[in-house]
């Protein structure tokens, strides 16, 4: 199934296709502690805005971002920077889980004057891991 979200600020009649994005798994509103392991051997810690089957959305100050993306680079000789991220998944009856995931960062932006957000996939995602976080996501999901 592919989820199409439309944009309503795009104006009919401008002569411009509108502004779709496709999701094959849909993204959940998540608010999940995170820390991740940066280069250098630094940790920071954010939060987990959203996230889906394949990735999620860190939320970070400036200098967690620095630390991260080295001036907002989230590439280093040409590849993905890859991290490891450990998170605690809220689940039924006030329990939570910890999952250590790997990931490579796919974007970094920032969004205001001391926040920014760090987009990462998943890479490798254990069988226990994505069994957690689909449970989570569907119990997202079913709220909505």
């Amino acid at each position: 199934m592919i989820y199409l979200y439309h944009n309503e600020n795009v104006k009919s009649g401008e002569g411009l296709l509108p502004d779709l994005e496709k999701r094959h798994y849909p993204r959940v509103n998540a608010n999940i502690d995170a820390e991740v392991d940066c280069a250098g051997g630094f940790k920071i810690r954010g939060i987990v805005l959203d996230t889906s089957s394949t990735g999620l959305r860190l939320q970070c100050n400036a200098i967690e971002r620095e630390l991260l993306t080295p001036r907002g680079e989230w590439t280093r000789h040409g590849k993905p920077i890859e991290v490891k991220v450990t998170l605690v998944v809220p689940r039924p009856n006030n329990d939570t889980r910890t999952i250590e995931v790997h990931c490579a960062v796919a974007f970094s932006r920032r969004v205001a004057r001391d926040c920014y957000h760090v987009g990462m996939r998943y890479k490798n995602l254990d069988q226990e891991s994505f069994l957690v976080l689909g449970e989570f996501i569907d119990r997202r999901l079913k709220r909505a």
